[in-house]
């Protein structure tokens, strides 16, 4: 019996460490939402928005948008709720959106999605509400989880 041999493929103290994962990267939690009852029908409205910041990216976690209508239109058209993406530099899309097909008392729809993504630098989401109807009072609520972190 003797001494095990000396190893030499033992890995250097110096060697880099493997990057965190994104939630351990100084993240942030930020919710964006906007919500009210009986809301008259009304042209498109930007409730709120969120720019990813330099030196960011944003993990955009949960959303939930609902509409519900509370007194029945004259001449019904859809009321919307929805959430807009415009990636940095490039064009502005619905990315989810919320509408009411009838014009019934308490008719009601409701996008909920969950782990939609991640944004770099610049991209932009905004939440949304309108109504083209003529009457009518509809309860909106627009919500988005963003969970912001180093890029």
């Amino acid at each position: 019996m003797g001494f095990p041999a000396r190893r030499r493929d033992r890995p250097s103290e110096s060697q880099a460490s493997p990057r965190a994962m994104y939630y351990d990267r100084n993240p942030t939690v930020i919710f964006k939402w906007w919500a009210s009852n009986d809301v008259a029908p009304h042209a498109l409205t930007d409730r709120w928005s969120y720019t990813v910041p330099t030196g960011k990216k944003a993990f955009l976690e949960s959303v939930l948008l609902q509409v519900l209508r509370t007194a029945t239109a004259t001449t019904p058209l859809r009321p919307r709720s929805g959430i807009s993406y415009q990636p940095y530099g490039q064009a502005m899309e619905f990315m989810f959106l919320a509408y009411l097909r009838a014009n019934t008392l308490y008719d009601r729809d409701k996008v909920v999605v969950g782990w939609a993504g991640v944004m770099a630098v610049g991209d932009l989401i905004i939440g949304r509400t309108w109504d083209d109807s003529t009457g009518g009072t509809n309860d909106y609520l627009n919500y988005a989880k963003i969970m912001q972190f180093d890029a």
